[in-house]
């Protein structure tokens, strides 16, 4: 499977340029992915999103920048992944990133060695019960004169919203 979207909404000239990783992989027997609750501090602390960060000068590429941030926060080591493409890049106004999501799949569950500094925790969880209607919802959102609804998802009762919760939506929408 190799997946490219492109999305043609709204992206600020002065955005910061950011990535993330959904990475997918098999755990008791079902295909999970792995989310991170982000440490303190910052605009976006303790919230849960994936594995990711904003591209450093030395980065290549936006895959590079969500290879290095997932091994940073998370000790995900690239050279065991299979990358399998991306999906549509999505603005963030309250922090001005505009940010690549990449999909990339592992054949066996990785060792996380979460970094205390950035991570304040991690949740492994199931990809087909992403798509469950029990653990969805939705909630109409107004931040920096931007509306807009976001999808939200109960992960074993941390919420995920927002950037990433779109990006889940997005990805669950591939196979509907």
């Amino acid at each position: 499977m190799r997946l490219k979207r492109e999305s043609k909404e709204y992206r600020p000239s002065d955005a910061r340029q950011a990535a993330v990783l959904m990475l997918l992989y098999p755990y008791n027997s079902e295909l999970h992915t792995v989310f991170i609750k982000r440490t303190g501090g910052g605009v976006h602390a303790y919230q849960i999103s994936f594995p990711g960060g904003a591209k450093d000068q030395e980065d290549r590429d936006h895959l590079h920048t969500a290879l290095r941030e997932a091994n940073e926060e998370l000790g995900i080591q690239s050279d065991s992944l299979d990358v399998l493409g991306n999906l549509s890049e999505i603005y963030i106004a309250p922090s001005n990133f505009l940010v690549q999501p990449y999909l990339a799949y592992s054949t066996v569950r990785p060792d996380f060695i979460p970094s205390p500094d950035e991570v304040r925790g991690i949740i492994e969880f199931p990809v087909q019960r992403l798509a469950s209607e029990d653990i969805r919802s939705s909630k109409q959102m107004n931040i920096q004169g931007f509306s807009f609804e976001t999808p939200i998802y109960d992960l074993y009762g941390e919420v995920l919203w927002g950037a990433t919760a779109m990006m889940v939506a997005e990805f669950n929408a591939l196979f509907e």
